[in-house]
């Protein structure tokens, strides 16, 4: 019983903060053991249970639908789950082929969904299930296309070069990257699958690897491009909107602030901006920047505790996290913590460290 803890948690509500934000909604995985349950929560209305979906979980959404792939036991195909956000029922449900990538740091999100597919990356094993096998052109990674009508999957295979593939969808296509790498691959549906992914150049560093462990990230922006912050720790944009290269451009050095540890798509406002989680020695500082100058529009000081994979920006700018040590999901709104959602602290060394915040909507 105690290992399905936080999957089957009562999530309660947090009445006693006034001044939340009037209509937050959230779609939150509660995963432990060898499941998970997804729940809407609803500020002013208490949550609902939605589903149960399996371990290894990796997710997307559009503004209309959350994907959900997950694996009941390593002997069951992986799953595919589409929810409708407005009618919460189940949609679409197909069984996958291959293995999808999954991240130490647990569910990530790594489905790119559009309105037709959904595309997800796949790790090659041979028939024993544990030895890596390659594919056609020497990588250990494949890109699956399936189509949501009728469950048909495509396979691309993935370069070599590409050692820690993720994937995101931007226009209606998918755009693979090299977390940690120097490279970016650009779906083309019309080429043949062993030509389907052309490689963009992304490769400078804006200066020499400084000392100490850090990490090359990037983040797919929607309607502006993809940035990328290199083991320098500078951060730059390297596609434009059109998915080509840009030669010159502005970069942002973040070296002083401390060790980058994510960006990810984010507002400021009413606009686009490139959010930066950054840790040093004393906090975890979240900085906004301008996608266009690279200037900083904004920095705050997030907590120690907040799961750095459950933190999402949501299209007014607002920061929301799961806190693991208050057993919280917060928001930060105008720099002012609110508690939206207070969890059940559950009897884990590592409570809620794989609870994720999959989608927002205000």
């Amino acid at each position: 019983m105690m290992r399905h803890a936080l999957a089957i948690l009562v999530l309660l509500l947090s009445s006693a903060v006034p001044g939340a934000a009037c209509g937050q909604q959230a779609w939150v995985l509660l995963a432990g053991g060898d499941q998970g349950d997804i729940y809407r929560a609803e500020e002013g209305g208490g949550l609902r249970h939605v589903a149960r979906v399996g371990n290894s979980v990796t997710y997307g959404e559009t503004e209309s639908a959350l994907a959900v792939i997950s694996r009941r036991t390593y002997a069951d195909p992986m799953l595919l789950q589409i929810f409708d956000k407005k009618t919460e029922k189940t949609i679409v449900q197909w069984p996958l082929p291959g293995f999808s990538v999954l991240w130490l740091s647990g569910p990530s999100r790594d489905v790119a969904l559009t309105d037709k597919f959904a595309y997800y990356i796949s790790i090659r094993y041979a028939a024993d299930g544990r030895s890596p096998e390659p594919n056609e052109l020497g990588g250990n990674f494949d890109l699956y296309r399936v189509a949501l009508a009728d469950g048909k999957s495509d396979r691309y295979p993935l370069s070599p070069a590409c050692a820690n593939p993720r994937v995101v969808a931007f226009a209606g296509s998918p755009v693979v990257y090299d977390w940690n790498g120097t490279r970016v691959w650009v779906f083309d549906s019309d080429a043949s699958p062993l030509e389907a992914l052309a490689l963009r150049d992304v490769a400078d560093e804006a200066s020499p690897p400084r000392s100490g462990y850090h990490f090359a990230d990037y983040a797919v922006i929607q309607n502006v491009g993809v940035f990328r912050v290199s083991r320098s720790r500078v951060l730059t944009q390297v596609l434009d909107a059109r998915l080509q290269s840009i030669g010159a451009r502005p970069t942002l050095d973040l070296s002083p602030k401390g060790t980058v540890i994510r960006i990810i798509p984010a507002r400021f406002g009413k606009q686009p901006a490139v959010g930066v989680l950054i840790k040093n020695e004393v906090e975890l500082r979240y900085v906004a920047a301008d996608p266009a100058s690279l200037k900083i529009l904004h920095e705050l000081t997030l907590s120690q505790h907040a799961v750095l994979d459950s933190i999402t920006v949501a299209r007014d700018g607002s920061i929301t996290y799961v806190d693991q040590q208050a057993a919280e999901i917060r928001r930060i709104v105008e720099d002012r913590v609110e508690t939206l959602w207070t969890l059940e602290r559950g009897t884990s060394a590592e409570p809620h460290y794989h609870t994720r915040v999959l989608s927002l909507q205000l």
